[in-house]
Order: C-alpha cells, then sequence, then structure tokens
C-alpha cells in the first residue's frame, strides 16, 4: 500500500490510533504488574525515558524505543502502535484494554509479584 492510497479517513484512524500509543504502553505494564522502573530496566530504558515515554506523544520517540519494549515483554508491536493484532488495522480491530502477544492472542495478565492471575 502506498501512501497515496491511503484515503484521508483512513489516515485519520490510523492516527487515532497510533495517538495512543503512550495509554497502551502504560496498560501493557499495568497488565504485566511491573512498576515504571521494572519496565524501564526491561527494556534496557532509564526511569525518566521510560516516564517521558508513558506519559508523551509517541511521535517524539523513537521507534526502536518500542522496539526494546515489545522484545522484553512479548507483546506485539502492532498493538502497542494500533491496538490491533495485525492487518487489517481497522477501529472496529482496536482492543487498548488487552495487550496482545506476537503471537495475536491476549498476554497473560500478571500480579504484583509476577505470577499470573486468573481472568
Amino acid at each position: 500500500m502506498t501512501t497515496a492510497s491511503i484515503t484521508p479517513e483512513r489516515m485519520t484512524e490510523l492516527n487515532a490510533a497510533m495517538a495512543a500509543t503512550p495509554q497502551r504502553v502504560r496498560t501493557l505494564r499495568l497488565h504485566l504488574g511491573l512498576s515504571e522502573a521494572e519496565m524501564a530496566g526491561r527494556a534496557g530504558l532509564s526511569l525518566r525515558a521510560y516516564r517521558y515515554l508513558e506519559r508523551r506523544n509517541r511521535q517524539r520517540s523513537h521507534f526502536m524505543v518500542f522496539h526494546s519494549i515489545t522484545m522484553a515483554t512479548g507483546v506485539s508491536t502492532d498493538w502497542v502502535f494500533t491496538g490491533c493484532a495485525g492487518p487489517p488495522y481497522s477501529a472496529a480491530g482496536r482492543n487498548d484494554a488487552v495487550p496482545l502477544g506476537i503471537d495475536r492472542r491476549p498476554l497473560p495478565r500478571k500480579g504484583p509479584a509476577g505470577g499470573e492471575v486468573a481472568a
């Protein structure tokens, strides 16, 4: 798909999905039962950098920062950026509340001690 073939409506939909990236990163951290410091450590980031990432607009953060989070947690890059498991990306397919793994399945929920909790 080329940029020229994306309709204005589709571009608006994609921009809205990507604008929620910092919130999805926070959702992921909470879902895994991690503190900001623990998540930063897993991703190889300073606590300050991680806090910036979770609270600021995604466009100011480099893609590789998000990639390090996906690699450290097993969450799908597609989910971090769009809220979807993968193509096709659509508003109807978004699920910002449940982090999806690279296998497109929901990640197990972790408690504060790191153990899985019942859904």
